[in-house]
């Protein structure tokens, strides 16, 4: 899986395997704040809901909250592939 993100100073691509992913993580974009979505692998952590941490994590993906459809769909599309990982 590739992770694209747009910064404000340009753009970053982190590929990641899915089978690294050991749980997702997500937390809904709202009217007032972006949420995210964080792919945990080894040796990673929840971000209990702290979204700077999650601007700054390599494996997350912020949300707006017209694509919050979207994201829920590709957790559980995820942890239906791998049996290990669970949603957070």
């Amino acid at each position: 899986m590739i992770l694209r993100r747009r910064r404000l100073f340009g753009r970053s691509t982190r590929s990641l395997r899915l089978s690294s992913i050991l749980a997702v993580e997500f937390r809904p974009g709202g009217s007032t704040a972006n949420g995210y979505i964080h792919f945990l692998t080894y040796g990673s952590t929840p971000h209990d809901g702290n979204l700077r941490a999650a601007i700054a994590n390599v494996d997350t993906v912020m949300v707006a909250a017209s694509q919050n459809p979207a994201f829920p769909r590709l957790a559980s599309d995820i942890t239906t592939v791998l049996p290990a990982a669970s949603i957070l």
